[in-house]
This record gives structure tokens, sequence and C-alpha cells, in this order.
């Protein structure tokens, strides 16, 4: 008999997808227990403890974010993956910054799927404010230089002098990851937005996994010695920047971070 390494909780109001997701995971060392409602969800919760959920931001009867809201306060240590459309981007993000561990934007692929459930299972801790980069508290504008933002569990950005960015990894993205054997960045002169892909990070047991940027830019800069040394990232947090880009509407998107 397989042993069972851990619970999933799986919500959606349409029967492909919980079908869908369901094949992805034959065979592995989850049991899962799918619904087609919020509601019966939050049922399924009052007599199972689960490890992780999946479900849809976009549901009847119940959004994502109240669904979010009544996950995390019947189980604060549950981590829920919001599955999102283009349109609710913005949605998706606001969703991390009260408490969702990530979000996975469709159409997806099951490899993508598979890999953000299983760094969902690994046990480190979250992203709870900016502490992955040094900053002082202060009152000031959101264009001060140090003051620093984070995509919960995925990045930071931090305001320097020149009123550029620096793009870092989050620590507790890396401590869910393991061991970093490979980053791919994007190239200087390219534009990155929020929410959108900015590196592919592949850990020591090939996995790959896509961090999220934490805001829009430019790119200006790449970090040489994360490319040439990515296990380098695994360590002290301050030499975790990847990339430095001229953002634009930032007063706009660090209302969707933390800081």
């Amino acid at each position: 008999m397989m042993e069972i390494t851990g619970k999933i909780l799986v919500v959606d109001d349409e029967e492909i997808v919980l079908l869908s997701i369901r094949k992805v995971f034959r065979g592995a060392k989850y049991e899962i227990d799918t619904v087609q409602s919020p509601q019966l969800g939050l049922a399924m919760m009052e007599s199972r403890k689960y490890d992780v959920v999946i479900t849809d931001l976009m549901m009847p009867g119940m959004n994502g974010m109240e669904f979010l809201e009544k996950v995390k306060t019947m189980d604060p240590a549950v981590r829920v993956i919001m599955i999102t459309g283009y349109a609710t981007m913005r949605t998706a993000l606001q969703s991390m910054r009260r408490g969702a561990f990530d979000f996975l934007a469709k159409p997806f692929t099951k490899e993508e799927l598979s890999n953000i459930v299983h760094r969902a299972m690994q046990k480190g801790p979250l992203s709870e404010a900016a502490e992955t980069a040094p900053q002082e508290i202060f009152e000031g504008g959101v264009l001060d230089p140090g003051r620093v933002y984070v995509l919960p569990n995925h990045a930071w950005a931090r305001i320097e002098p020149d009123h550029h960015v620096l793009i870092g990894i989050d620590k507790s993205f890396l401590q869910t990851v393991g061991q970093v054997a490979q980053i791919e960045l994007p190239e200087i002169g390219e534009n990155v937005s929020q929410g959108g892909g900015c590196a592919k990070v592949t850990s020591s047991d090939e996995r790959t996994y896509t961090l999220w940027c934490p805001l829009s830019g430019r790119v200006l800069e790449v970090n040489k010695k994360a490319l040439a040394e990515p296990a380098s990232l695994s360590g002290n947090h301050r030499d975790s920047w990847l990339f430095k880009i001229d953002p634009t509407g930032i007063e706009m998107e660090v209302e969707n971070l933390l800081t």
C-alpha cells in the first residue's frame, strides 16, 4: 500500500477541472478530495485536515477571496493555491497578500501544477512581511529609497536611491524549493510584468518553478553572480537580488504587495 504524504482538497465548479487535477496526481502519494462548491469545501474541512487547498477564484455562490478568508480562519496553516484567469490577475495578487500560498494562471501544464503543489507541501515558513532584505521603518512615500515590498512567498522589490528597483528572490520561496541548481533571468532591456513570470528556478531535484514578478518595468541589470552561482541564493538573503528594473506604474502596483 502506497504511503500518503499529504492531503489535498480541490474546489472547482467545473467537473472537468476536478477530473483533470485528479489525473495529474494519479500515482502520486497524495490523498485527494474534490468538490464542486465552496460550501461543500468548507463542510469537508470541518471533518478533515488538509495540507493544501486548490480553488478557482471565480465560482458561483461564493467567490475565491471569500472562500480563502473562511479557509484561513478554519485552518491558518493550510496552504491555498488559487487558480485564476488573466482577467483576475489583480485579484490573484491580492489573494496572496491576504494569505494564499500561490496562484496558478490558466492555462497551466501538469508539470506546473505538480511542481507548485510539491512546493506547497514543503514546510518552510511563509512570508509575513518584508523580511527578505534590509530596510528601515518609516512613513514615507511609495518611492522612498530603502522601502521594500513583497509578493509573498515569491519575490521582494527594494527602492534604490535612483528610484530604480532591485528585484530579489524571497527567503520563503528558497526554503520551499531547496537547493537551487540553475536560474534563468530576463534579458537586459526586456519588460517584466507584475504577476508574470520573471525567472525560472530549477532545484537540485530537477523541478522547475516560476518566480512571479512583484512589479512591472524594464530590466536594466542582472545579477551575474546569481547566474554563475545559483546555489548561493540559498544562503544569505542579502545576496538574493536577481535584477534591477526601471519601474512602471509602481504607485498602483504596490497596493497588491506587502510592506
